[in-house]
């Protein structure tokens, strides 16, 4: 470098020259090497005792590591049933004789004699679980799908993923109801003909049971699963009477209890409302949270033959003649408002209620080759549909007819056979 090249502006440019800093930091650092070995040792200590723990809980409990108590430990892992909302046009499932069908989460759920399957809303397969019933019977609630044969001892719950439990009562089953947090019954009938009402939690284990010792026809847990209904016939001096008791999830004393004389027991329901329907063959009656009466319909002088429950409707149809070929219909919404009471003039095959009355539909009543769509107020539709036409649910899109092979959407332009 030259003498001009170390000057700039009369300024001198000092060189440069690379710091050695080698020999100022330490090769090893004795505390944090003793702080990673005591580190390492723990380690160790844990996967040793993690290893010998998971020998002894395989060699002492290994029995009871099933399907079953694996499935149970996810029963609230859940997944939405979704798809796009209301594009339901339709699904094809096996020909059984006897198939249960109903509405779970936005799709719905078909129980055959040998398997169990869930859909969708847009129709799609989630669920499908193999399953051996004579007499299959599905309830529903918001979290979780039971599954029973009717006769038997033999019950199961799903929730949207896998099937969560499945288990034998203690005795034959012979009817049950789902809440929409998980809650459920089951009523039972021993050899001795007695009846009980197995009540269990949300935890799916039972909390209580109901003994009764009269004819129970139905039974029915509330939406919010803290309180039972249970409704048994009972005999009169001359006619047979009808036993209306209610108690809290818990409590052994009875929350309300009363005797109808001269009315035959038939159906009960709970709706999110917190109200409570009772049907008998002389009257239906709506009871509010306190079991004070709210309204009733008159049936004396016909013949209940077909209703169904939503948590948004009841409808009921009682023939008024001894042809049957003329039939009153009443609809109530879940608040206990009666929305509808006409005649119609035909066979009735069975009803079904809407999801919702906000929409206008108070309900259907399937006849003869056709169904009648019945508004809340207005002129009736009829549809044409398959006589092989056995269940309707309504759906986001329309109302799904259900039929031994498969299901579609009602339309206008629907077969009939």
């Amino acid at each position: 470098m030259n003498d001009g090249d170390k000057k700039n502006n009369g300024k001198e440019i000092r060189e440069k020259k690379p710091i050695n800093v080698s020999g100022q930091i330490k090769s090893e650092n004795k505390y944090y090497l003793k702080v990673s070995s005591r580190f390492r040792i723990v380690a160790f200590v844990l996967l040793a005792a993690f290893i010998l723990f998971t020998g002894f809980m395989l060699v002492r409990y290994g029995s009871y590591i099933t399907y079953d108590n694996l499935a149970y430990l996810v029963r609230d892992a859940d997944r939405k049933i979704g798809g796009d909302s209301g594009s339901i046009t339709g699904i094809n499932y096996s020909t059984h004789d006897g198939q249960s069908f109903v509405r779970f989460r936005d799709g719905v759920a078909v129980a055959g004699a040998t398997d169990v399957t869930v859909y969708d809303s847009s129709g799609s397969e989630v669920l499908t679980d193999k399953a051996g019933y004579s007499s299959p019977v599905l309830v529903a609630g918001d979290k979780y799908l039971l599954a029973y044969d009717i006769g038997t001892k033999y019950y199961s719950v799903y929730n949207s993923l896998t099937r969560v439990l499945s288990r034998e009562a203690d005795h034959e089953i012979l009817g049950a109801d789902m809440s929409d947090t998980g809650a459920f019954i089951l009523l039972t009938r021993s050899k001795t003909g007695k009846f009980d009402v197995e009540v269990y939690g949300e935890a799916l284990k039972r909390v209580m049971t109901v003994h009764k010792d009269k004819y129970v026809i139905d039974a029915a847990i509330s939406r919010d699963g803290k309180r039972v209904a249970v409704l048994s016939a009972v005999e009169g001096d001359l006619e047979l009477g009808c036993e209306l008791y209610v108690c809290r999830v818990g409590e052994s004393d009875p929350l309300y209890s009363e005797t109808f004389p001269s009315a035959a027991p038939l159906r009960l329901d709970y709706y999110s409302t917190g109200n409570l329907s009772v049907i008998t063959d002389s009257r239906v009656v709506f009871y509010d949270g306190n079991m004070d009466e709210l309204s009733s319909a008159d049936l004396s002088g016909t013949a209940p033959s077909a209703c169904d429950a939503t948590d948004g409707a009841l409808v009921v149809a009682s023939a008024e003649n001894a042809l049957g070929n003329r039939n009153k219909i009443i609809v109530f919404d879940n608040g206990g408002k009666m929305i509808l009471s006409d005649t119609v003039d035909t066979r009735v095959t069975f009803v079904a209620a809407p999801s919702s009355v906000s929409g206008g539909i108070a309900g259907y009543v399937k006849t003869d080759g056709s169904v009648m769509i019945l508004p809340a107020a207005g002129e009736a539709k009829t549809v044409g549909c398959s006589n092989d036409v056995t269940k309707l649910i309504e759906m986001g899109n329309g109302v799904l007819a259900f039929t031994p092979s498969g299901a579609s959407i009602l339309t206008d332009k629907t077969d009939k056979k």
